[in-house]
């Protein structure tokens, strides 16, 4: 209990620090509703772990509105392991066991109980938020390879959060900017046995600034080990309804 009110003054120290006007560690939340959608994808260019096209059901929850942003990391983490540093830019470079440690330090501060969406969540969001957005119009939601003018691309980085135009869910920077880690372990056959095994390879999805429009395909899987930190992959939460905040974010 000391250790923890002594790390709430230390976050109050920062924030006041630095002129905060809004506590850095309100995260806000977009309430989705659930329901039924075929997840994966048939289309001539899906990898094979994207197939076969199942039915998945998800219930209500609630998605952070943005990534994770360097500031909130910091206020939590007491250091910022992102290779671009600014308060405002999505944290990055961090383990998916770090985003565990991360979640845990925070729900003890603010009380909720934050957690890593699914892989299953972030697909629906991801369709219901974008299915009426043509291929060619995704550079006006992502920040992505094909969002910069050709002269530009070798200076391809990550972005403030929010900076372009949300999806129809009102989710910022879900395609594109930084790569986002999912809850679950990843299994190459997981779509056709129904089930994943818990192991150390983990799920992200999403694309980031450096990813072409053909890897930024809402049914796109990528996975990577545990430990990996890159400078594209960050971490956006999710949080179970029950857990509605008064304000309702």
């Amino acid at each position: 209990m000391k250790c923890l009110l002594n790390r709430s003054i230390i976050v109050l120290l920062i924030l006041v620090g630095a002129g905060c006007k809004k506590n850095v560690l309100d995260i806000e939340m977009v309430y989705i509703s659930g329901g039924m959608f075929l997840m994966g994808s048939e289309q001539e260019e899906a990898d094979q772990d994207e197939r076969p096209i199942h039915e998945v059901y998800v219930r209500d929850f609630y998605l952070g509105k943005y990534e994770v942003t360097q500031a909130q990391w910091k206020a939590v983490m007491m250091r910022n392991p992102s290779y671009k540093r600014h308060p405002n830019l999505p944290v990055e470079s961090v383990s998916w066991d770090e985003c565990q440690q991360f979640i845990n330090r925070l729900n003890k501060l603010t009380g909720k109980q934050y957690r890593l969406p699914t892989e299953e969540e972030w697909e629906y969001v991801a369709y219901r938020g974008f299915q009426s957005v043509q291929q060619n119009e995704m550079p006006l939601y992502a920040w992505c390879k094909d969002s910069y003018e050709e002269q530009t691309r070798t200076n391809l980085v990550s972005h403030k959060v929010g900076m372009l135009r949300p999806n129809k869910l009102g989710i910022y920077d879900q395609i594109g900017n930084v790569h986002e880690w999912c809850a679950n372990s990843y299994d190459s056959l997981s779509y056709i046995h129904g089930i994943t095994h818990d192991n150390d390879e983990k799920v992200f999805r999403g694309g980031c600034f450096l990813s072409e429009n053909k890897y930024i395909r809402l049914a796109n899987r990528n996975h990577t080990h545990r430990d990996t930190r890159h400078y594209t992959l960050g971490l956006r939460l999710a949080m179970d309804v029950l857990e509605r905040t008064e304000s309702g974010k």
